[in-house]
């Protein structure tokens, strides 16, 4: 009889399970397979992995050495919530999507988890990926928006500089933060959040921060350091004396501006930390968000005082004075002109109060002399001053 070919049963299993293990395998999030273990009260208690991919190694770090492990045995500290919840979808049969912080890998998880498997096998399928980025974008623009709420009333620039160091400081939880202004050849810092370190305050020569920091303030580069004691850029002078301030790692963003270093802002933590790109924009951020609000402040008191000097001179000229808007046709003909201030000299010899501001000229005298109102108007037009007698019979006098 002709050769006929029967393969084994193994063989068939094999060729079929080929095509699902590369989907499998070319999926981009992590995926595996779970046995979801439960206690005599049918509590889910642990699960172990059957299989994973490629890119669950990748997302999470945890390998295909896991398979045949437990998550207990892999990852002792975590959080029981996280098993219990996977535990509810194996055992209900209802799938669920979430997001979950996964503390002893710092990272943040969306995860789908589904049942898997024969009804009763309390095993599930996991897809997740790591959204870690996105959650410290959405925390950076959550701390921004309260930051930017608070110092939006603020009119005191010492007050500024101590909400912004304070509101930083708490964000990163740190053990130091401070806003540094440059006056001349010295650093003075008014308040200091301080956690776990003595607060820096106070008035300081830039040699005091080491000559190295100095430079790259002056030269307004930010300046970060994760780890002090293994920092290669220092020297042992200076390894020693951040040992002796108890600061493990930092970050300084100095501002610069019109090419004059003017401040620094500084956040301090006495451990070593890896810091990640979004605390160290948000360092940036308020840095600039404190020296904006403090020179809005300043240039508000500034021109608040120079009101106060040109009203004190408007008011005490004996002459009356008037601050008018003319209003043209499409001819440039002056037709009419708003009142937009007067003076008490003003007042008196019109006789008319302040109720007249923001009226117009022809509201409160129908009769307005032509004249008045051309003469007005060539001011307007031609941005020379003229000098001039009118009689004004609304009011029966000569001016």
């Amino acid at each position: 009889a002709p050769y006929e070919f029967h393969p084994r049963a193994e063989d068939t299993t094999a060729a079929s399970e080929e095509p699902f293990r590369a989907l499998f395998e070319s999926i981009d999030d992590g995926v595996s397979a779970l046995e979801v273990l439960v206690d005599e009260n049918g509590r889910a208690i642990d699960y172990r992995f059957l299989a994973v991919n490629r890119a669950h190694q990748a997302i999470c770090g945890l390998g295909s050495d896991v398979v045949g492990k437990c998550i207990s045995e892999v990852m002792p500290d975590i959080d029981p919530s996280v098993i219990q919840r996977i535990g509810r979808v194996a055992l209900s049969g209802t799938p669920v999507r979430f997001e979950d912080f996964i503390r002893p890998l710092d990272r943040w998880y969306e995860a789908y988890v589904s049942p898997f498997g024969h009804p009763g096998s309390r095993t599930v399928v996991t897809l997740f990926k790591d959204i870690t980025e996105r959650k410290h974008r959405e925390r950076l623009q959550v701390f921004l928006l309260a930051l930017s709420d608070a110092l939006r009333p603020l009119v005191d620039p010492q007050e500024i500089e101590i909400v912004a160091a304070d509101l930083l400081g708490e964000h990163l939880q740190v053990n130091q933060a401070n806003y540094g202004e440059v006056h001349g050849e010295h650093v003075h810092i008014s308040h200091s959040y301080a956690d776990g370190l003595p607060p820096m305050v106070g008035t300081f020569h830039p040699e005091d921060f080491g000559k190295r920091l100095i430079a790259g303030h002056r030269a307004g580069r930010l300046q970060l350091c994760v780890n002090t004691t293994s920092d290669p850029l220092f020297d042992e002078h200076e390894r020693k004396a951040l040992a002796a301030a108890h600061v493990g790692a930092y970050i300084a963003a100095p501002l610069v501006k019109e090419g004059v270093w003017v401040g620094v802002l500084s956040v301090l933590n006495i451990q070593p930390r890896e810091w990640v790109a979004t605390e160290v924009e948000a360092v940036q951020e308020v840095a600039e968000r404190t020296w904006a609000a403090v020179e809005r402040t300043r240039a508000e008191r500034a021109l608040s005082r120079s009101e106060e000097k040109y009203r004190s001179l408007f008011e005490s000229i004996d002459e009356g004075v008037a601050t008018i808007e003319v209003c043209f046709d499409e001819q440039d003909n002056a037709i009419d002109y708003k009142i937009l201030e007067i003076n008490a000299a003003h007042e008196g010899m019109s006789g008319m109060g302040r109720e007249i501001i923001g009226k117009r000229i022809r509201d409160l005298m129908p009769d307005v002399p032509a004249s008045l109102l051309e003469r007005v108007g060539q001011v307007a037009l031609t941005g020379q001053p003229i000098r001039f007698e009118e009689f004004v019979s609304a009011l029966g006098r000569w001016f």
